[in-house]
């Protein structure tokens, strides 16, 4: 084979495409031990890269001939839409307004595709004059998604009805854009990081009811943006400055810090602070960094403190409230499991078990090794 041959071979096999596929079902397009990924892998002659476990990205990278990454790529995607009610539908939006819609770096789409369950929107190609684009994900979802799309668009554009006779004298209406009609005014503002969460809310709740009243989209940075303090406000300009007014109230009061404290039974101490305080930092995560501090351990103290902003440290005392009403219900049953059956139970590093855990919210105890293999698991 001549260089110059190799090098049309090479170039042949690199071929890549990028397929998002909802982290849930990564597992499926696994499969178990890697038997799907791999048989995928063999029979399409492709190499498929999924990202890390522990990664927010969804996206699984196909890379080889053409032909083979789309027949690859259809596997998936078939995969996929066998598991779950997945819809697909093609939104007409004229492209001279995708690239406003996509916003800078994309922020602005991805802030739809987040609020709306992690939808994929795809835009075509720049430069091939297409207008469609097309939105996939959990059929509510997806409709979601559409009509927020639409209601950007039409933000960006004036979107009007005309009629127009047909033959008989039958009327029928047409949709048409009257394009660069308006503008969308932006307006930045800055908030600490570790406020976002509070101001965002819980599955989006508050930034949704900013978004509501006032009809302005707030987008907050990505993990990737280098300006973690940056929110911006897109919209008109009545509603941008509605939702500014609101937000820097709001963000006002978060620089407020106060010092509370509230009374937790001794008994229910350590579910905060094992793990290395893995639920006091989901706490401080969620409710704009408040610090959470319980008597050391040894002492009979039930007092426990809390510092931060007014308004996360009363959210943070109703949610460890919710915490210990749900220690308080729980209840402990026994389960007979013969020992030779503990691996194979338990799996490769316990992850079998460590996946019922996360599914049920429960912990499950085996006996040590040494102790009487008829005792039971917790």
């Amino acid at each position: 084979m001549t260089p110059t041959e190799l090098v049309c071979v090479q170039v042949e096999n690199s071929y890549s495409i990028s397929v998002p596929i909802f982290k849930q079902f990564h597992k499926n397009i696994i499969g178990k031990g890697g038997a799907n990924i791999k048989k995928i892998r063999e029979e399409s002659n492709t190499k498929i890269d999924l990202p890390a476990e522990n990664s927010n990205s969804e996206t699984i990278i196909i890379t080889g001939k053409r032909a083979n990454c789309e027949a690859a790529r259809s596997r998936i995607l078939s995969i996929q839409k066998d598991l779950a009610n997945i819809a697909e539908v093609e939104v007409s939006i004229p492209a001279k307004l995708h690239n406003s819609l996509i916003g800078t770096k994309g922020r602005l789409i991805r802030s739809i595709m987040e609020e709306c369950g992690g939808v994929h929107i795809h835009f075509p190609v720049e430069g091939s004059g297409s207008d469609t684009v097309i939105i996939r994900g959990p059929s509510s979802d997806v409709e979601k998604a559409r009509k927020q799309l639409l209601h950007l668009a039409e933000e960006k554009a004036l979107f009007v009805t005309c009629s127009r006779a047909q033959a008989g004298g039958s009327g029928q209406q047409t949709w048409g854009w009257f394009l660069q009609q308006t503008k969308s005014f932006t307006v930045d503002i800055r908030a600490k990081p570790e406020y976002h969460k509070f101001l965002i809310g819980k599955g989006g709740g508050n930034i949704r009811k900013v978004r509501d009243s006032t009809g302005a989209r707030v987008i907050f940075p990505a993990a990737e943006d280098r300006d973690q303090d940056l929110i911006t406000i897109i919209g008109k300009e009545g509603a941008v400055r509605e939702a500014q007014k609101e937000l820097e109230a709001l963000i006002r009061s978060l620089d407020n810090v106060v010092e509370d404290y509230m009374l937790v039974d001794p008994k229910h101490h350590r579910h905060f602070v094992i793990r290395r305080g893995q639920v006091l930092r989901e706490i401080a995560e969620e409710y704009g960094g408040v610090m959470v501090s319980f008597p050391r351990s040894g002492t009979q103290s039930d007092k426990v403190t809390l510092k931060g902003a007014k308004d996360c440290v009363e959210a943070a005392k109703k949610r460890i409230q919710e915490i210990i009403e749900d220690l308080e219900a729980q209840v402990t049953i026994e389960c007979t499991i013969p020992q030779k059956f503990h691996r194979s139970v338990m799996g490769p590093k316990g992850s079998k078990i460590q996946q019922i855990t996360r599914d049920y919210n429960v912990q499950i105890k085996f006996p040590d090794r040494e102790e009487n293999p008829g005792e039971s698991l917790r």
